[in-house]
């Protein structure tokens, strides 16, 4: 197998290989140093712009529709036209958009479900997102503490009962970069039932999400890089030319 091999090339370019579990891996520490070069190149690369746009266009579309059937078709249909008419209240299509947008850029997004009174709607309930950083667990809470059979009671942020299953979520008040930060880390739990964790799960066992990005954020890099060096040699043989 050639990848098992020991030679001085293979050990140089697998020299960052290693057998950390899935929380290790992807540390708060790395994954907020990822997601912050995943957002930055996001910003500033066209390519990459136009590629998470068009990924979150194509998998949301203009929203979502509600289709029914029942046996009473008349009562089908205003159910509906209410869950249309409180989708378009709350901006549904535009927040679905964002939180795939998240999803890419910074590996997952948190829903938050919660009573809003000022809906016109018969249903009131919201949607609310919230940015990876904004769960978080304090940073008094280093070690981890573990259930009998091996879970984290607590990973960042998220509370886990015996069995693997998320009970609450420590949501900060205020976002961490939030400037002056003075009460950046105070912060409030939330039962599950009214939290959505929107993230893609790549190793059995991970708790937090990771920039869909990860693999081609180096790429990416070098791609601009390449283009403006192009540029930069034809600014060059056109001022030698005159």
């Amino acid at each position: 197998f050639d990848a098992a091999s020991m030679s001085l090339d293979a050990q140089r370019h697998w020299r960052h290989a290693d057998s950390y579990s899935p929380d290790v891996a992807m540390s708060p520490d790395i994954r907020r140093r990822i997601i912050e070069r995943s957002r930055y190149e996001a910003a500033n690369n066209t390519w990459l712009r136009g590629l998470i746009d068009r990924l979150a266009a194509d998998t949301i579309g203009t929203g979502v529709r509600l289709q029914l059937t029942l046996k009473d078709r008349a009562a089908a249909k205003r159910r509906e036209m209410r869950f249309s008419m409180w989708a378009r209240k709350i901006k549904l299509a535009k927040k679905l958009r964002i939180a795939r947008i998240a999803r890419i850029e910074a590996g997952e997004v948190f829903i938050l479900k919660v009573h809003n009174p000022k809906l016109s709607t018969i249903n009131k309930m919201d949607l609310v997102l919230y940015e990876a950083e904004q769960v978080a667990s304090p940073l008094t809470s280093i070690s981890l503490d573990y259930h009998e059979t091996g879970v984290p009671k607590e990973y960042d942020g998220i509370l886990f009962d015996q069995y693997g299953n998320p009970e609450k979520y420590r949501f900060m008040r205020v976002h961490p970069g939030e400037k002056g930060g003075k009460w950046v880390y105070d912060s409030k739990l939330i039962d599950a039932a009214h939290v959505i964790h929107y993230f893609y799960e790549y190793r059995p066992g991970q708790h937090r999400g990771i920039p869909e990005t990860i693999s081609a954020l180096s790429i990416f890099s070098d791609l601009r890089r390449y283009t403006e060096a192009v540029i930069s040699a034809a600014e060059t043989a056109a001022a030698i030319s005159f």
